[in-house]
Protein backbone atom coordinates (compact mmCIF):
# COMPACT_ATOMS: atom_id res chain seq x y z
CA UNK A 1 0.00 0.00 0.00
CA UNK A 2 1.27 3.60 -0.40
CA UNK A 3 2.68 5.44 2.17
CA UNK A 4 -0.21 7.68 2.11
CA UNK A 5 -2.94 5.51 2.00
CA UNK A 6 -1.13 3.91 5.56
CA UNK A 7 -1.26 6.99 7.07
CA UNK A 8 -5.32 7.40 6.14
CA UNK A 9 -5.47 3.94 7.94
CA UNK A 10 -3.26 4.37 11.33
CA UNK A 11 -5.48 3.94 13.98
CA UNK A 12 -4.68 6.58 17.09
CA UNK A 13 -3.44 5.60 21.10
CA UNK A 14 -4.91 7.16 23.72
CA UNK A 15 -1.18 8.41 23.90
CA UNK A 16 -1.16 9.95 20.56
CA UNK A 17 1.01 6.93 19.11
CA UNK A 18 -0.18 4.18 16.65
CA UNK A 19 -0.82 1.00 17.71
CA UNK A 20 0.71 -1.39 14.78
CA UNK A 21 -1.16 -4.28 15.63
CA UNK A 22 -4.17 -2.37 14.59
CA UNK A 23 -2.51 -1.61 11.67
CA UNK A 24 -1.60 -5.02 10.77
CA UNK A 25 -5.18 -5.67 11.05
CA UNK A 26 -6.44 -3.71 8.13
CA UNK A 27 -3.90 -5.64 6.17
CA UNK A 28 -4.43 -9.00 7.51
CA UNK A 29 -7.24 -10.98 5.63
CA UNK A 30 -9.43 -10.27 8.92
CA UNK A 31 -10.70 -7.36 7.37
CA UNK A 32 -14.18 -7.11 6.09
CA UNK A 33 -13.79 -7.37 2.24
CA UNK A 34 -16.69 -6.14 -0.13
CA UNK A 35 -18.45 -9.67 0.10
CA UNK A 36 -19.35 -9.00 3.32
CA UNK A 37 -20.92 -5.98 2.83
CA UNK A 38 -24.96 -5.81 2.21
CA UNK A 39 -26.07 -3.39 0.14
CA UNK A 40 -29.42 -2.13 -0.27
CA UNK A 41 -31.33 -2.89 -4.21
CA UNK A 42 -34.61 -2.38 -4.89
CA UNK A 43 -36.59 -5.53 -4.27
CA UNK A 44 -37.76 -5.15 -8.37
CA UNK A 45 -40.46 -7.73 -7.56
CA UNK A 46 -42.36 -5.34 -5.26
CA UNK A 47 -46.03 -4.30 -5.72
CA UNK A 48 -46.65 -1.02 -6.43
CA UNK A 49 -50.22 -0.59 -5.16
CA UNK A 50 -52.12 2.84 -6.35
CA UNK A 51 -54.04 4.66 -4.30
CA UNK A 52 -57.77 4.66 -4.91
CA UNK A 53 -60.25 7.09 -5.14
CA UNK A 54 -61.61 7.10 -1.24
CA UNK A 55 -57.77 7.19 -0.51
CA UNK A 56 -57.15 10.73 -2.74
CA UNK A 57 -60.39 11.83 -1.12
CA UNK A 58 -59.13 11.12 2.30
CA UNK A 59 -55.17 12.68 1.07
CA UNK A 60 -56.84 15.59 0.54
CA UNK A 61 -58.69 16.15 3.54
CA UNK A 62 -55.66 15.33 5.10
CA UNK A 63 -54.70 18.44 3.32
CA UNK A 64 -57.22 20.52 4.37
CA UNK A 65 -57.08 19.72 8.14
CA UNK A 66 -53.51 20.32 7.98
CA UNK A 67 -54.08 23.69 7.17
CA UNK A 68 -56.32 24.48 10.28
CA UNK A 69 -52.80 22.89 12.47
CA UNK A 70 -51.88 25.87 14.92
CA UNK A 71 -48.54 24.54 15.09
CA UNK A 72 -47.82 25.79 11.55
CA UNK A 73 -46.11 28.81 10.79
CA UNK A 74 -48.95 31.42 10.71
CA UNK A 75 -47.65 32.48 6.53
CA UNK A 76 -48.49 28.71 6.09
CA UNK A 77 -51.13 28.24 6.93
CA UNK A 78 -52.92 31.56 5.32
CA UNK A 79 -51.23 30.04 2.10
CA UNK A 80 -52.37 26.59 1.94
CA UNK A 81 -55.95 27.95 3.16
CA UNK A 82 -56.25 30.31 0.34
CA UNK A 83 -54.98 27.43 -1.82
CA UNK A 84 -57.67 24.88 -0.94
CA UNK A 85 -60.43 27.63 -0.85
CA UNK A 86 -59.49 28.97 -4.42
CA UNK A 87 -61.70 27.96 -7.63
CA UNK A 88 -59.59 26.71 -10.45
CA UNK A 89 -60.31 28.73 -13.54
CA UNK A 90 -62.96 27.46 -16.14
CA UNK A 91 -61.77 27.77 -19.86
CA UNK A 92 -64.54 30.76 -20.45
CA UNK A 93 -62.56 32.61 -17.08
CA UNK A 94 -59.32 32.19 -18.89
CA UNK A 95 -60.96 33.60 -21.89
CA UNK A 96 -62.24 36.72 -20.26
CA UNK A 97 -58.81 37.26 -18.54
CA UNK A 98 -57.25 36.91 -21.79
CA UNK A 99 -60.09 39.46 -23.64
CA UNK A 100 -59.19 42.14 -21.06
CA UNK A 101 -55.75 41.50 -21.31
CA UNK A 102 -55.37 42.20 -24.96
CA UNK A 103 -58.06 45.47 -24.34
CA UNK A 104 -55.74 47.31 -22.32
CA UNK A 105 -53.20 46.47 -24.55
CA UNK A 106 -54.83 47.92 -27.37
CA UNK A 107 -55.80 50.93 -25.26
CA UNK A 108 -52.14 51.68 -24.72
CA UNK A 109 -51.48 51.51 -28.72
CA UNK A 110 -54.20 53.97 -29.20
CA UNK A 111 -52.70 56.52 -26.70
CA UNK A 112 -49.49 56.34 -27.61
CA UNK A 113 -50.49 56.92 -31.41
CA UNK A 114 -51.80 60.63 -30.78
CA UNK A 115 -48.60 60.97 -28.56
CA UNK A 116 -45.70 62.49 -31.60
CA UNK A 117 -43.01 61.24 -30.11
CA UNK A 118 -44.19 57.85 -31.10
CA UNK A 119 -43.85 58.67 -35.23
CA UNK A 120 -40.22 59.50 -34.36
CA UNK A 121 -39.15 56.47 -32.35
CA UNK A 122 -41.28 54.10 -35.03
CA UNK A 123 -39.42 56.78 -38.13
CA UNK A 124 -36.04 55.29 -36.44
CA UNK A 125 -36.51 51.56 -35.53
CA UNK A 126 -37.82 51.17 -39.45
CA UNK A 127 -34.78 53.39 -40.59
CA UNK A 128 -32.26 50.92 -38.29
CA UNK A 129 -34.52 47.72 -39.86
CA UNK A 130 -33.94 48.91 -43.58
CA UNK A 131 -30.25 49.76 -43.14
CA UNK A 132 -30.27 46.17 -41.87
CA UNK A 133 -28.92 46.90 -38.36
CA UNK A 134 -31.44 45.14 -36.56
CA UNK A 135 -33.10 41.73 -37.62
CA UNK A 136 -35.92 41.79 -34.90
CA UNK A 137 -39.17 42.54 -36.78
CA UNK A 138 -40.93 41.69 -34.04
CA UNK A 139 -39.18 44.58 -32.23
CA UNK A 140 -41.46 46.89 -34.61
CA UNK A 141 -44.42 45.20 -35.16
CA UNK A 142 -46.85 42.63 -33.33
CA UNK A 143 -47.66 41.35 -37.10
CA UNK A 144 -44.95 39.01 -36.97
CA UNK A 145 -44.08 36.30 -34.39
CA UNK A 146 -40.30 35.40 -35.24
CA UNK A 147 -40.08 32.48 -33.30
CA UNK A 148 -43.41 30.93 -35.83
CA UNK A 149 -43.07 31.63 -39.06
CA UNK A 150 -40.76 31.21 -41.95
CA UNK A 151 -38.07 33.23 -43.46
CA UNK A 152 -40.05 33.63 -46.48
CA UNK A 153 -42.87 35.26 -44.42
CA UNK A 154 -40.28 37.35 -42.57
CA UNK A 155 -38.91 38.92 -45.74
CA UNK A 156 -42.17 39.30 -47.06
CA UNK A 157 -43.28 40.99 -43.45
CA UNK A 158 -39.69 42.97 -44.06
CA UNK A 159 -40.78 44.45 -47.27
CA UNK A 160 -44.13 45.77 -45.68
CA UNK A 161 -42.25 47.48 -43.44
CA UNK A 162 -40.28 49.10 -45.43
CA UNK A 163 -42.64 50.64 -47.61
CA UNK A 164 -44.37 51.69 -44.66
CA UNK A 165 -41.19 53.39 -43.65
CA UNK A 166 -40.84 55.59 -46.59
CA UNK A 167 -44.45 56.84 -46.14
CA UNK A 168 -43.79 57.30 -42.50
CA UNK A 169 -40.50 59.50 -43.87
CA UNK A 170 -42.52 61.22 -45.97
CA UNK A 171 -45.31 62.59 -43.85
CA UNK A 172 -42.83 63.43 -41.16
CA UNK A 173 -41.03 65.76 -43.70
CA UNK A 174 -44.22 67.01 -44.62
CA UNK A 175 -45.66 67.76 -41.04
CA UNK A 176 -42.75 69.34 -40.22
CA UNK A 177 -42.69 72.22 -43.05
CA UNK A 178 -46.40 72.79 -43.89
CA UNK A 179 -48.09 75.64 -42.14
CA UNK A 180 -49.84 74.87 -38.81
CA UNK A 181 -53.35 74.85 -40.20
CA UNK A 182 -52.42 71.21 -42.62
CA UNK A 183 -50.30 70.30 -39.68
CA UNK A 184 -53.45 67.91 -38.41
CA UNK A 185 -54.03 66.35 -41.19
CA UNK A 186 -50.68 64.89 -41.28
CA UNK A 187 -50.73 63.85 -37.75
CA UNK A 188 -53.93 61.88 -38.78
CA UNK A 189 -52.06 59.86 -41.93
CA UNK A 190 -49.83 59.08 -39.52
CA UNK A 191 -51.89 57.51 -36.53
CA UNK A 192 -53.15 55.62 -39.00
CA UNK A 193 -50.13 54.79 -40.56
CA UNK A 194 -48.63 53.50 -36.95
CA UNK A 195 -52.31 51.57 -36.81
CA UNK A 196 -51.04 49.87 -40.31
CA UNK A 197 -47.23 49.10 -38.37
CA UNK A 198 -48.91 47.58 -35.51
CA UNK A 199 -46.71 48.63 -33.08
CA UNK A 200 -44.76 45.69 -31.33
CA UNK A 201 -43.94 45.42 -26.97
CA UNK A 202 -40.48 46.12 -26.88
CA UNK A 203 -41.27 49.73 -29.04
CA UNK A 204 -44.48 50.32 -27.08
CA UNK A 205 -42.38 50.03 -23.85
CA UNK A 206 -39.67 52.51 -25.23
CA UNK A 207 -42.51 55.15 -26.27
CA UNK A 208 -44.00 54.90 -22.41
CA UNK A 209 -40.65 55.20 -21.05
CA UNK A 210 -39.89 58.07 -22.29
CA UNK A 211 -43.50 59.67 -21.84
CA UNK A 212 -42.44 59.25 -18.22
CA UNK A 213 -39.06 60.82 -18.79
CA UNK A 214 -40.43 63.81 -19.72
CA UNK A 215 -43.09 64.11 -17.61
CA UNK A 216 -40.23 63.62 -14.60
CA UNK A 217 -38.30 66.44 -16.14
CA UNK A 218 -41.51 68.96 -16.07
CA UNK A 219 -42.26 68.16 -12.55
CA UNK A 220 -38.17 68.56 -11.71
CA UNK A 221 -38.78 72.18 -13.07
CA UNK A 222 -41.50 72.69 -11.54
CA UNK A 223 -40.24 72.02 -8.74
CA UNK A 224 -37.48 73.76 -9.01
CA UNK A 225 -39.70 76.88 -10.03
CA UNK A 226 -41.48 76.68 -6.50
CA UNK A 227 -38.99 76.52 -4.36
CA UNK A 228 -36.92 79.58 -5.99
CA UNK A 229 -39.95 81.83 -5.80
CA UNK A 230 -40.36 80.91 -2.14
CA UNK A 231 -36.67 82.17 -1.23
CA UNK A 232 -36.82 85.60 0.23
CA UNK A 233 -37.10 88.79 -1.74
CA UNK A 234 -39.47 86.57 -4.65
CA UNK A 235 -35.98 84.22 -5.20
CA UNK A 236 -34.21 84.94 -8.50
CA UNK A 237 -35.82 86.67 -11.14
CA UNK A 238 -33.97 86.24 -14.04
CA UNK A 239 -34.19 82.08 -12.85
CA UNK A 240 -37.82 82.45 -12.63
CA UNK A 241 -38.33 83.77 -16.24
CA UNK A 242 -36.03 81.20 -17.66
CA UNK A 243 -37.75 77.85 -16.18
CA UNK A 244 -41.23 78.28 -17.82
CA UNK A 245 -38.87 78.84 -20.64
CA UNK A 246 -37.42 75.20 -20.56
CA UNK A 247 -40.68 73.39 -20.21
CA UNK A 248 -42.24 75.19 -23.51
CA UNK A 249 -39.43 74.12 -25.37
CA UNK A 250 -39.89 70.59 -23.88
CA UNK A 251 -43.56 71.08 -25.07
CA UNK A 252 -42.19 72.40 -28.06
CA UNK A 253 -40.19 69.12 -28.27
CA UNK A 254 -42.90 66.66 -27.92
CA UNK A 255 -45.16 69.24 -30.58
CA UNK A 256 -47.85 68.66 -27.46
CA UNK A 257 -48.93 70.45 -24.16
CA UNK A 258 -47.55 69.52 -20.68
CA UNK A 259 -51.17 68.69 -19.70
CA UNK A 260 -51.93 66.37 -22.83
CA UNK A 261 -48.66 64.54 -22.31
CA UNK A 262 -49.70 63.76 -18.10
CA UNK A 263 -53.34 62.93 -19.46
CA UNK A 264 -51.53 60.81 -21.82
CA UNK A 265 -49.70 58.89 -19.24
CA UNK A 266 -51.81 58.76 -16.63
CA UNK A 267 -54.20 56.57 -19.47
CA UNK A 268 -51.54 54.31 -20.11
CA UNK A 269 -50.69 53.71 -16.38
CA UNK A 270 -54.21 53.07 -16.30
CA UNK A 271 -54.19 50.80 -18.77
CA UNK A 272 -51.48 49.01 -17.33
CA UNK A 273 -53.08 48.26 -14.21
CA UNK A 274 -55.53 46.93 -15.43
CA UNK A 275 -53.22 44.77 -17.77
CA UNK A 276 -51.73 44.07 -14.48
CA UNK A 277 -55.43 43.21 -12.81
CA UNK A 278 -56.28 41.18 -15.40
CA UNK A 279 -53.59 38.70 -14.98
CA UNK A 280 -53.77 38.51 -11.09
Amino acid sequence: MPEKGKDVFQFPLVDGGYDDKSKDSINSDEAPGTDEIEFLSPDCDAEIVLADNDNIEQILQDEIESAQNPTLPDPTKHYIKEMVNMALLTREDEKEIAIRIEKSKEEIKRIIISFPETFRELHQALKNLNASRTNKISDITDAVDEDEEDDQTLEIQKKRLSVLFKRLDTLLKEHETCERKNKNRYLKEMEALVLEINPGKKIIEKIVRKMKRYVEKVEKLEEEFKVTKSIINGGNKKLLSVIPKKIKKIEEEIDMSISDLRSHLERVEAAEKGCAHAKN
